[in-house]
């Protein structure tokens, strides 16, 4: 079984969002990570991690305040790509995408929302 990592937030401004959940529902700020793609804040809901993502790109094509995803952690991400693709599971890259040392792969689910796995490394991971 699956072990739930974070629930990604898609939002428009990091920062304002970060403020509003701090302020608002006592939310605590973890982690901040930034690429040429994306800016990331990890928070703390109680015990939940909240993902709060920025697209950087000009496509930028989901509404803010979408769940993006749901994500889980397993102890070999390269194994669990494969036992998944036997099942006919289709991920949405090749290979894992890496962010610091940790890396993901996301997958679309059965009602068009997706999902992701998380390996070894990943911010606030625990697998």
């Amino acid at each position: 079984m699956y072990q739930i990592a974070h629930i990604g937030i898609k939002v428009k401004d990091v920062a304002r969002s970060m403020k509003f959940y701090q302020e608002v529902l006592g939310c605590e700020e973890k982690e901040r990570h930034e690429n040429e793609r994306v800016k990331i804040i990890f928070a703390m809901s109680g015990n939940d991690i909240l993902e709060f993502i920025q697209d950087k790109t000009k496509e930028n094509n989901l509404p803010e305040g979408v769940v993006n995803h749901i994500a889980f952690h397993v102890a070999d991400i390269e194994k669990e790509i494969n036992r998944l693709r036997e099942l006919g599971v289709k991920c949405i890259s090749d290979e894992p995408e890496s962010l610091t040392e940790g890396k993901y792969s996301f997958f679309p689910g059965q009602t068009g929302k997706y999902w992701s796995l998380l390996g070894k490394g990943y911010p606030l991971g625990k697998a």
